[in-house]
């Protein structure tokens, strides 16, 4: 069976405008959209975030192999600027600001802001940059300070490896170019040390997953420019960063607010044409301190935001947004946008919740509770489940979002953001696009808790309204991309951590089928994924669920496709249009994203965002043109048609 047109049809259409020459006189003196109308307002798109931050996604280097003065590396400095450390008594106001845009190479007590990227960014860093502008410390009128994800100890050197400058013998130019520090090599610390970085020339920084063991000797010395620096001793600088100083030139992602400039990733840029939320996991982390284990039979995810609009105004219209998650006037982060979903989480947990919002949960995950460790155990397919859930309209599995135990427990699980429970339908127009996009590693555990499973190997009883859910079955839907691809899959342990490749099998079936039968017209949502690449491994697609999700989540889907009886190989036009091989020998799904270093990590997901966009305006055909658009006093008339598939 071949099948070879794309779905591009009238009855899949949203908006068909077409305006003839005799209407025009009347229109003459009006200013006339150029966009399409639905229901008096322009139809958005609908994005779930789906952020499997397990602790390796949240902890591992971003910016891989040994620092090359001459590449670029990524993080929250600017690479082109030189900066100075501003040493406080107290620690929370000590931070590097820009003086100069000297860089990559600086001299004297000055930093190279490329040189800290490479040093100091933890691969979650990278991600939030790219969607939010960055975890912000201090947010006011007059500065803005980004931080860095805390690096809590879990994993183990591989996630992040101690680093040095030269990667061995000396260089003296390279470190003083590097460093504000004249030595003739440089060696640093990153795990275990929360937002902090220890350096020494000749001392013991130590590989223990404790960060109180293995530092010799101690203790450790704040630095202070201008200090006798001693050989043989560690000393310790704070990762934070002043961005978006006109006085030195904002960077490139810095927005203007009156006489104010802050740092803004995607998020924002697309708060008009994207409604946004967000699915996490509680954070059910290990303490090793306590010596308790997190628990490996905690299923699924939660929802954190729920589906909104971001910004200052409701879409492209004019109407104020009241949940919006930046004051338009000083471009300020709001605290709190969703109260009432803030305050719902305290009642039924007795935690203080005081942020919320998609931003807020994307960049303060993990940064409220200071002693609590990142999420242990992820079983993705759950997660990515629970955001298929919601574009349905099932409702919320009420076993996913149990808090409890110890006060400690339940304040590290809620982890200061909202547990949202009343979910609400995402689609309000039944021609909207959907997508989730969803960024976390390979090595996942214990996934299987889904409909149509039978595999209990490591998982708890199954929740009741999963057992009676018939939308799909798990196992059909990727033993059918199995046979598609021509691999074998193990659904009982994929990976061998109980693990199931299941998300592979949601993303084909919610790609493929119609998920809405209530509404008019196939309802589908599409994937985009992020492969982080723990240990910095790039698995082949029999080992990638990432990759088979993507691959098939995401091809565009012909008309009259049937996921079940199909049984050629996708035509690459439907989902291999990039012409790019990786480094495996297969083909680069065009959703999906790899993670090599942290340049590619922002690349990938602008390059995400740049097709998510692309698929929600839609297909254009022109019926009659001497422009692409109409405009007044014309004798031509345009058609387009704007597909909702």
């Amino acid at each position: 069976m071949k099948i070879n047109a794309l779905r591009i049809k009238l009855v899949h259409a949203c908006v068909l405008i077409i305006m003839l020459t005799g209407l025009m006189a009347a229109a003459n003196a009006q200013v006339i959209s150029q966009l399409p109308l639905q229901a008096g307002v322009n139809v958005p798109g609908n994005m779930s975030i789906v952020a499997s931050l397990e602790f390796p996604t949240m902890v591992s280097v971003a910016n891989l192999g040994n620092f090359n003065s001459a590449a670029t590396y990524v993080g929250y400095f600017d690479s082109g600027k030189c900066y100075q450390y501003h040493y406080s008594h107290t620690e929370s106001e000590r931070h590097f600001y820009p003086v100069n845009i000297g860089g990559p190479n600086c001299s004297g007590d000055l930093w190279s802001g490329n040189y800290l990227n490479w040093a100091a960014t933890q691969a979650i860093d990278p991600f939030r940059k790219a969607l939010t502008g960055g975890y912000r410390v201090r947010d006011t009128e007059d500065e803005t300070w980004l931080e860095k994800a805390r690096q809590d100890g879990q994993g183990s050197i591989d996630n992040y490896p101690n680093l040095r400058i030269p990667a061995s013998g000396t260089n003296s130019t390279l470190v003083s170019n590097a460093t504000g520090v004249g030595w003739s090599s440089f060696s640093t610390r990153i795990l275990g040390l929360d937002h902090k970085m220890y350096f020494t020339r000749t001392g013991t920084l130590g590989t223990a997953t404790n960060p109180s063991s293995g530092i010799s000797p101690l203790p450790v010395i704040p630095y202070q420019p201008g200090m006798s620096l001693t050989d043989s001793n560690i000393y310790e600088v704070s990762i934070r960063v002043k961005v978006c100083d006109p006085a030195v030139g904002v960077e490139s992602n810095c927005v203007q607010y009156g006489s104010n400039w802050k740092p803004e990733g995607l998020i924002q840029a697309n708060a008009e044409q994207i409604r946004f939320s967000a699915f996490g996991y509680l954070g059910d982390g290990r303490r090793y301190n306590a010596g308790t284990d997190a628990s490996t039979t905690r299923d699924g995810g939660v929802m954190r935001a729920r589906k909104k609009w971001v910004g200052p105004i409701i879409g492209d219209t004019e109407e104020p947004n009241p949940n919006q998650e930046w004051d338009p006037t000083t471009g300020i982060l709001v605290q709190n946008p969703d109260p009432d979903d803030a305050t719902a989480t305290e009642v039924a947990t007795g935690q203080t919740v005081e942020h919320s919002g998609v931003i807020n949960f994307l960049n303060m995950t993990g940064q409220i509770v200071d002693d609590a460790l990142y999420k242990r155990y992820d079983p993705v397919s759950e997660l990515y489940y629970s955001a298929i859930r919601y574009f349905k309209n099932q409702g919320h599995i009420p076993e996913h979002a149990v808090v409890s135990g110890t006060s400690e427990k339940m304040r590290q699980l809620v982890d200061g953001l909202p547990v949202i429970t009343d979910w609400g339908d995402p689609i309000l127009h039944w021609c909207q696009k959907n997508v989730i996009l969803g960024i976390g590693d390979t090595n996942t555990q214990r996934d299987k808790n889904l409909p149509g499973s039978t595999g209990t190997s490591g998982e708890p009883s199954k929740p009741t309204v999963i057992q009676n859910d018939d939308s799909v079955d798990v196992v059909a839907a990727t033993q059918k991309i199995a046979s598609l691809e021509g691999i074998s899959i193990n659904v009982d342990n994929f990976s061998g951590s109980n693990n199931s490749a299941y998300i592979a099998g949601l993303a084909y079936d919610s790609n493929t089928a119609d998920i809405r039968p209530d509404l008019q017209q196939r309802q589908s949502i599409q994937t985009h994924w992020v492969d982080i690449q723990e240990f910095q491994v790039l698995k082949a697609k029999s080992q990638n669920q990432y990759w088979l999700a993507a691959k098939y989540g995401g091809f565009r889907v012909p008309d009259d496709f049937d996921p079940y009886d199909f049984s050629e190989s996708l035509e690459p036009e439907w989902w291999h249009t990039n012409g790019e091989t990786l480094s495996t020998g297969d083909a680069r799904p065009d959703t999906f994203y790899t993670v090599a270093d942290g340049g590619q990590m922002i690349a990938s997901l602008n390059q995400a965002f740049a097709n998510i966009v692309a698929d929600l305006v839609g297909s254009g055909a022109s019926l009659a043109a001497n422009s692409t658009k109409l405009e007044t006093g014309t004798t031509t008339f345009q058609a387009q048609f704007f597909s909702g598939a």
